[in-house]
């Protein structure tokens, strides 16, 4: 009590501060405070003047190439597509896929599908079957005679080295059961190889095109006669 007295009447010096806390509130540090303040808002209205980074993702969409115009046979049944199944890997993700050497596949990520490719080879295949004159249903509750289920097998780019092309590889399967004989057709399909340069994924995305034009092709072929 004697010592704060002795502080209180000036007889005393205070304790000193610690060395850690010297300059930290004295008056020399509010410039250095408000300069650097100074200095964070000038960077961050650098970053605004710049702007956001630009996406540049492109999207593609699969295309009906089946020829147009072929007359409609009047007694073509209707088929029932059911479903497009497509493997794990081109499940995944909207990317394109391309399958490098070694079984590797690797996710464009500035390219991708603008649907998932499921629904688009379906919307494309259907849409390449009408124009072959093959009517499509799209539910249990319209007419049809044949039932077919498509699972896909391959649809990507392939690079091997310095060569690249398209696969496309699909099994399908056509079933009539309004008889009283049902009947079945199964037939794996393999697209023509395209060649590809590996980086045109414009270009990609019509050789898959043509692709399903050509399976659409297969699938009327192979339509249960009778």
């Amino acid at each position: 009590m004697k010592r704060l007295a002795e502080i209180a009447d000036g007889r005393a010096e205070a304790m000193p501060q610690p060395r850690w806390f010297e300059g930290r509130a004295g008056p020399t540090s509010r410039p250095q405070f408000f300069g650097a303040l100074i200095i964070l808002v000038l960077l961050s209205g650098c970053t605004l003047l710049r702007g956001p980074k630009r996406d540049r993702t492109d999207f593609f969409t699969l295309e009906a190439a089946a020829p147009a115009g072929t007359p409609a046979a009047v007694t073509t049944p209707r088929v029932l597509l059911r479903t497009v199944e497509l493997p794990a890997y081109l499940q995944r993700s909207k990317a394109m896929a391309v399958r490098q050497k070694g079984g590797d596949i690797r996710y464009v990520d500035l390219a991708w599908w603008s649907e998932s490719l499921d629904l688009g080879i379906a919307r494309v295949l259907r849409e390449d079957l009408g124009r072959l004159g093959v009517p499509t249903a799209s539910r249990r509750d319209e007419d049809f005679v044949n039932e077919l289920t498509v699972r896909i097998e391959r649809a990507e780019g392939v690079i091997e080295g310095k060569a690249g092309r398209v696969e496309f590889v699909a099994t399908f399967e056509l079933n009539r059961g309004d008889g009283p004989r049902p009947v079945s057709v199964r037939r794996t399909f393999t697209a023509k190889s395209a060649a590809w340069d590996g980086k045109d994924y414009a270009a990609l995305a019509k050789a898959l095109s043509g692709a399903v034009a050509e399976l659409a092709a297969a699938i009327r072929e192979g339509l249960p006669r009778g």
